[in-house]
């Protein structure tokens, strides 16, 4: 199946968005996760820049900044920052340290034995 991303907070995520935000979780994949959502990054000539985390508690989940480089009508540079949560579909979740197995049948830690 294709990969997907659906929006679960924030404002409207254009098509391209999309797209962008699928390459930066496979960017991040080759990285350690001390360095996810710390960088800014996109296309070279984009005015969009995307820094994407993935979340903690469930996997699939990411929380990303979009910022938007623009200039206003007096032609001074101007940013734009907004927040999304989405849900990414159909792509491998990035190994957050934080996800933990629970295995069902280890023993309990008062059944070890010192």
């Amino acid at each position: 199946m294709k990969p997907q991303i659906r929006l679960i907070d924030g404002l409207h995520l254009t098509a391209t968005d999309k797209r962008n935000l699928l390459a930066v979780i496979e960017f991040e994949r080759a990285s350690p996760p001390e360095v996810w959502g710390t960088r800014w990054l996109g296309l070279p000539k984009s005015p969009k820049s995307y820094a994407v985390l993935p979340d903690p508690e469930k996997p699939g989940r990411y929380s990303a900044v979009i910022k938007t480089r623009e200039r206003n009508d007096r032609g001074e540079p101007k940013i734009r920052q907004s927040t999304v949560v989405f849900m990414a579909e159909n792509v491998e979740p990035l190994p957050h340290p934080d996800y933990q197995t629970k295995d069902l049948f280890a023993p309990k830690p008062w059944e070890i034995e010192a």
